[in-house]
């Protein structure tokens, strides 16, 4: 198991659908997404 902590900063933002972004780390099989709602405005 990685114990590392993730650099969220690192990783680029991705944006799947309007009004929605992500960032995604991905170890093997495992993903952990950071996920932030985007309110325009």
């Amino acid at each position: 198991m990685n114990t590392n902590p993730i650099i969220f900063d690192e990783i680029e933002w991705k944006s799947p659908k309007p009004g929605m972004r992500c960032r995604v780390f991905q170890n093997g099989a495992r993903q952990l997404r950071l996920v932030e709602e985007v309110s325009k405005g």
